[in-house]
């Protein structure tokens, strides 16, 4: 039986990947790159960060966020959009399993640098894209392979480092507002 941690832990991952999916949407819905991929998918950093805090845990929270944002509970089950969910969740976990095993990253909270998480975000945003595309290529999902996964990789490489290093400004910011160097006026 899940603890109280564990459970908070799914929920909170499933009610960030939700929020960020719906924001996303929102803000970069409007300047897409192709076939409907944005430029940045957001989603795709949280998910890195969600599996890097809660693993495996954080992984099912991410399918669950998938599954309330994108499926439409007042219509037939959708095999399609459930599998893609769940691959949401689990090439992220997966992909950072990976790379930490292949390169010997160092992987406490504490010992993470800024390269390492690049490395690691690099390995789940392909990972994620590539899982994607195969996943709806075995549904004769129509459109070009190709193509659709380069939109892919883009969208979620580029909303990884833009999460990565908000969160690197937002610590960075932080810690001169805890040292005294930005001054009040």
């Amino acid at each position: 039986m899940p603890s109280l941690i564990t459970s908070a832990s799914v929920a909170l991952s499933a009610l960030a990947f939700m929020l960020f999916s719906t924001l996303n949407e929102w803000v970069f819905g409007f300047f897409p790159l192709n076939n409907g991929f944005t430029w940045l998918f957001l989603p795709c950093g949280l998910s890195l960060l969600i599996v890097i805090l809660f693993g495996g845990w954080g992984a099912l929270g991410i399918v669950l966020g998938g599954l309330m944002s994108t499926q439409d509970f007042s219509s037939d089950f959708s095999l399609i959009n459930t599998g893609a969910c769940i691959l949401t969740g689990l090439a992220p976990w997966a992909g950072s399993s990976f790379a930490i095993y292949a390169m010997k990253l160092r992987t406490s909270l504490s010992n993470l640098t800024p390269t390492t998480l690049l490395k690691i975000g690099f390995v789940c945003s392909v990972a994620t894209a590539i899982a994607l595309e195969l996943w709806l290529l075995i549904f004769v999902y129509a459109g070009p392979f190709f193509e659709n996964l380069s939109s892919r990789m883009v969208g979620n490489i580029l909303g990884t480092l833009a999460v990565l290093y908000a969160i690197k400004a937002f610590f960075a910011i932080m810690s001169r507002l805890g040292s005294g160097k930005i001054n009040n006026t």
